[in-house]
């Protein structure tokens, strides 16, 4: 990708403060202090009660979740000077899976799930809100869970999984889901899992490490090239941990003469002409937003910041996969956002996609 000065001096930057050691999370370089920020969670997990004990009995209960609470929570948040989470379950329902069994016996958890999410928010309504579970790949069950948890438990959004057995979003079996909420100008939010074809492909290593961020950018191709996003334009997408692999791999999806400069503007380059494919691609990808969860580092930041404007990244932790402080303080010391960009990531932009009042 070209750069032009402004880029150029962004990337030295960042070059500076990896060899300082921020790659680091937490790391903190010496810099100008920030000014304090709200600073607003939208990558926040929590489980129920109900939803851990089936857990258990297939030993899944992740070791993180041993003695949760939500005023553990909370402790953490004020420690990490977090005002409000964005909540929503920490495992999920992705279809009929060898661990769950099948899609009917899936439908009361989702339905718990988002019942308890909906009571954390009744229970902390200065500090949590939640998007909503849904039971699929279930068609029909899900629509209904959309209209219960939109109509009765206020649910600020939905959680998908980036694909469902072997469809990814985009695909025509989900159409009337996301119809559905296009009529409601829904949040989608979208975080990995591991897709059918691809689990456990590297030895003993986990599929968090590798293929959550790959899924994640099938997952966004999906919709993109099956035309979701454009028969959708009022749902809002969001996806989690800067987009997976997307940033790095932009020119395989928009074309190498697509210059992308740091103000968002979008153009050819000047050894090549336009694409009118590549320009379709790339402005549909700037209309989604991505979450800096697992993140929070120059190195993911700067490519995020290339391929979307400040405007598009939100705040997230992945908690409590991991911690808030080392979030907030690698965010502080990656030199990629300015002030008033740092504002808007910290907490600005979610507050304008939610519609949420100051907290």
């Amino acid at each position: 990708m070209l750069m032009n000065a402004v880029s150029r001096r962004r990337f030295l930057g960042s070059l500076a403060a990896i060899g300082a050691g921020a790659l680091e999370v937490g790391g903190v370089s010496a810099q100008t202090p920030v000014p304090p920020m709200r600073w607003i969670d939208a990558h926040h997990h929590y489980v129920s009660p109900k939803w851990t004990s089936l857990l258990a009995t297939k030993d899944l209960v992740p070791p993180q979740f041993a003695g949760w609470t939500p005023g553990k929570a909370i402790d953490t948040m004020d420690r990490a000077d977090v005002a409000m989470a964005v909540t929503w379950a920490a495992t999920y329902l992705a279809g009929p899976g060898a661990e769950f069994g099948d899609d009917e016996a899936i439908r009361p958890y989702a339905r718990d799930l988002n019942e308890y999410g909906a009571r954390l928010v009744a229970d902390y309504p200065r500090r949590f809100r939640f998007f909503a579970v849904l039971p699929l790949p279930d068609i029909d069950a899900a629509l209904e869970e959309i209209t219960y948890a939109s109509d009765t438990l206020k649910a600020d959004g939905f959680c998908f999984a980036t694909s469902y057995g072997d469809k990814w979003l985009g695909d025509a079996a989900f159409a009337q889901v996301f119809q559905e909420l296009e009529r409601r100008q829904a949040i989608a939010y979208c975080h990995p899992t591991p897709a059918f074809c691809c689990r456990a492909v590297i030895g003993n290593l986990g599929d968090t490490v590798v293929e959550y961020g790959f899924n994640t950018t099938r997952a966004i191709m999906s919709l993109i090239t099956d035309d979701a996003a454009l028969r959708y334009p009022n749902v809002r997408f969001i996806f989690s941990h800067a987009g997976g692999t997307l940033p790095f791999a932009i020119s395989r999806f928009v074309g190498r003469e697509m210059v992308i400069g740091p103000d968002g503007t979008v153009g050819p380059s000047a050894i090549a002409g336009s694409r009118p494919l590549g320009s379709q691609r790339l402005l549909a990808l700037r209309q989604f937003y991505y979450d800096t969860a697992q993140q929070a580092n120059p190195i993911a930041m700067s490519a995020l910041r290339q391929t979307v404007p400040a405007t598009q990244i939100l705040f997230g932790t992945d908690f409590p996969f991991t911690t808030m402080v080392d979030h907030v303080r690698g965010l502080q010391s990656a030199g990629v956002f300015n002030t008033d960009e740092l504002r808007a990531v910290a907490g600005d932009n979610v507050t304008r996609l939610l519609g949420l009042s100051a907290v």
